[in-house]
């Protein structure tokens, strides 16, 4: 009888082998990919559903995106709407009350930026994400004796979260602007140099983008809307002062929602 070749299976071996090692590279090349759309803070990213086109899954993940139910969060944080939360710089605490009776919208975009119960897109990359925006960002504008800016995800005042809301004016807003340590939601203008590729409906001017007043901000009522009263002035007016001396930035660690 011929001998058998042995030609044939180790050709079937090699392309096993070849097989294999091709899924092993697409699984890695996978497995980065997604670490690098995790971003900042490893907070979680809504995924686009399997086998969807990259034109669906942007109309499907514009769906997701937009200012929470103010009812679903204030449910989530007890029931209350008067709110002490503080901000955690590196220069210390600044201790805040929101008055989410007179600016519901406002005061629950806030506490949901601060706390993941709100979506928001992350510009590098464009996934979605659920963890806190406010988390290790910088007071990125201040004018001494006058405010500090923080909230801008991008880090230079181009940055918002992916949609806007509209401004709640209310009859009392110069007075409370006329008190130092009034905090507000600023006003978004798109930089000149970029196009906002999800442009908001007209009037729709306030992202997750915040000030704290340090004199009279009377001037802007009807433009912002106002979220509450800081106090600390002296750390507020450590920070606008280390902006301005070009220093290393001062940095919003986190917000915190006090039990009480």
């Amino acid at each position: 009888m011929p001998e058998r070749s042995e030609a044939a299976p180790r050709a079937w071996r090699l392309v096993a082998s070849v097989a294999l090692a091709v899924l092993l590279l697409v699984a890695v090349i996978g497995l980065l990919a997604a670490r690098r759309g995790a971003g900042r803070g490893g907070g979680a990213v809504v995924a686009a559903p399997a086998g969807a086109s990259s034109a669906s899954a942007a109309a499907g993940n514009a769906g997701l995106l937009g200012p929470p139910s103010p009812e679903r969060v204030f449910a989530g944080l007890g029931g209350r709407r008067n709110l002490p939360v503080v901000l955690e710089t590196d220069h210390g605490p600044i201790d805040c009350v929101l008055d989410g009776d007179r600016a519901p919208r406002g005061v629950s975009l806030f506490l949901a930026l601060a706390t993941g119960r709100a979506r928001w897109r992350e510009a590098e990359t464009g996934a979605l994400r659920e963890d806190p925006l406010y988390r290790d960002l910088t007071f990125h504008r201040a004018i001494p004796g006058v405010l500090v800016q923080s909230g801008c995800p991008v880090g230079d005042g181009s940055g918002h979260p992916g949609y806007r809301i509209e401004v709640e004016a209310g009859p009392d807003d110069a007075d409370r602007l006329r008190q130092p340590g009034a905090l507000g939601l600023a006003r978004y203008t798109p930089p000149p140099y970029r196009t906002d590729p999800h442009p908001p409906p007209p009037g729709h001017v306030l992202g997750s983008q915040f000030f704290i007043g340090l004199v009279d901000m009377s001037h802007l009522a009807g433009q912002v809307t106002v979220l509450g009263r800081c106090a600390n002035l002296d750390r507020i007016a450590s920070i606008a002062r280390a902006v301005r001396r070009g220093d290393p930035r001062p940095r919003l660690e986190r917000v915190t929602v006090e039990a009480r």
